[in-house]
């Protein structure tokens, strides 16, 4: 689903924000803020649970929280004193109160079948159909494939992460999604990430396991993180 409002469009499965079709630069938690707004337009959001969602149940102080608010508002070009998309609700918390319009996002699948379906100009019912059923499934050929290259270009470190030392973290992906993050990194040099599976979220580090001295591995959950080291080139 992608949320539009303005002349934004917040895509949560890209982790994006595009104004008028170029991209709004965001830390993630910045990221998160605006997408728990505008996900609960229809109430107010109390501290609490931005406190739960954005910093994982931690107290955290109110510069914090004042910080990331300022930021999100500034992205999407409002402030504090004009609140025309974030409004402060006082001694309660937060409502995004612009106007949003949901648009479907189109899958890979669905995209897949349309381009067949153009190209090869079927417009019998069953050979539609069939159509799709092929197109799908040369789609998922080229997915899998890729995901098995990417993944070739890691070690995997099952139940346990490198803890502390991680450069930033990106929500709703999945691995794969993280190892090509990873990989396209500019701001410094990606050599590993752990995988937080009970969130769907990733944290990419520079460092190493050897680096810092070994791996975290005594969780309370099981399976609740994997690392993945990057097979790094010779630097």
């Amino acid at each position: 689903m992608i949320y539009q409002f303005d002349s934004f469009e917040l895509d949560p499965s890209r982790m994006s924000l595009l104004q008028n079709g170029e991209p709004v630069r965001l830390e993630p938690q910045v990221f998160r803020l605006l997408l728990l707004l505008v996900e609960n337009r229809a109430r107010i959001v109390p501290r609490e649970e931005i406190n739960s969602v954005i910093w994982d149940g931690r107290l955290v102080s109110d510069a914090a929280l004042a910080s990331r608010l300022r930021s999100a508002r500034s992205a999407v070009g409002d402030n504090g004193s004009e609140q025309r998309l974030i409004k402060t609700i006082p001694n309660t918390g937060l409502r995004f109160v612009g106007e949003v319009t949901e648009k479907s996002v189109e899958t890979g699948t669905s995209r897949a079948v349309l381009d067949w379906v153009k190209r090869y100009g079927v417009f019998a019912a069953g050979g539609v159909v069939a159509s799709a059923v092929v197109a799908a499934g040369i789609w998922l050929g080229i997915t899998y494939a890729e995901n098995q290259a990417l993944e070739a270009q890691y070690v995997h470190t099952p139940d346990a992460a490198i803890s502390g030392y991680n450069n930033t973290r990106f929500f709703y992906v999945d691995r794969h999604d993280c190892m090509r993050l990873c990989i396209e990194q500019t701001d410094f040099v990606c050599r590993s990430f752990d995988y937080y599976n009970l969130e769907n979220a990733c944290d990419l580090s520079e460092e190493t396991a050897e680096s810092i001295g070994g791996l975290k591995t005594d969780y309370e959950l099981p399976q609740s993180y994997d690392h993945y080291a990057r097979i790094m080139p010779e630097e």
